[in-house]
């Protein structure tokens, strides 16, 4: 049984860019989200995800990140319920790393908390203290001049490869279009670009709520995460990419209009921007 509704929960994006004396830009991506029970069947899911890099006129130097989202193992819809009313902890699994072309490293975390928060400060806030008193699982890598590391992490990752879908957006390709590696958890991965193609009809509604300056210039990107070891992912995302090609490290970013992702068999989130 397909069951669908709107307004099950809330997605919070933003990014702030700091000057530095050198000519380098540190820039700050936020990302929160939360769900809403009450129109969410009960799902009860929350989670933040923060990273600072350093970007050079050549690129990124390194990346800090730090994020806690709902611990969620559960398979079937059944189990999900069943988690959230077996106990008042709210389980959170957090990762506090730092990446860069010559070392890599990131502590991962399970914490339980009591308070339902409502911002990425609040969370933060619930979060944070506890690290010191829990004993991590630690992860490291060590890169060299010859083989560096890649020295971003997942939001930088995206957003340099929606940079690269402005250069491959016209004309066929092979797949993937563009490959990203980054680091999560103290791994690499690879985040692929698969497709591009415009989207009329959603840059329609888009246009007309002034997201976007015309409807021909919005596309549909879709997105594969090669996670080695494990299940690889994916998701699709809505964004207007500019007419010109920047290849500009310290661009401003492009933000996306809309993104859907497969969360679980019975979980398809599909975010939009409303302001």
């Amino acid at each position: 049984q397909l069951w669908s509704r709107p307004d099950v929960g809330t997605a919070d994006a933003s990014y702030r860019d700091r000057q530095t004396g050198t000519g380098d830009i540190v820039r700050g991506y936020e990302l929160f989200s939360a769900s809403r029970p009450d129109r969410a069947r009960g799902l009860d899911r929350m989670g933040f995800f923060r990273e600072v890099v350093r970007l050079t006129p050549q690129g990124p130097a390194w990346t800090a990140y730090f994020g806690a989202m709902t611990s969620s193992p559960e398979q079937t819809y059944r189990e999900a319920v069943k988690a959230n009313d077996s106990s008042s902890d709210r389980i959170y699994d957090a990762t506090d790393g730092m990446a860069s072309g010559l070392e890599t490293s990131a502590a991962v975390f399970k914490i339980a908390t009591t308070h339902r928060a409502d911002s990425a400060n609040d969370l933060y806030a619930e979060v944070r203290p506890q690290l010191g008193a829990l004993t991590p699982r630690r992860s490291e890598l060590v890169g060299s001049p010859a083989k560096p590391l890649p020295p971003s992490a997942f939001l930088g990752a995206l957003e340099a490869s929606l940079q690269t879908a402005t250069v491959v957006r016209d004309g066929s390709h092979s797949r993937p279009l563009s490959r990203v590696p980054f680091i999560h958890n103290g791994r690499v991965r690879q985040l692929e670009l698969l497709s591009v193609s415009p989207d009329l009809v959603r840059g329609r509604q888009f246009a007309s709520a002034h997201f976007a300056r015309a409807a021909k210039t919005v596309y549909l990107l879709q997105y594969r995460i090669v996670n080695p070891g494990s299940d690889d992912a994916s998701f699709r995302l809505w964004a207007e990419l500019p007419p010109v090609v920047r290849g500009d490290p310290q661009a401003p970013p492009i933000v996306p209009l809309a993104w859907e992702t497969q969360v679980r068999s019975f979980l398809r989130l599909y975010y939009e921007r409303v302001r």
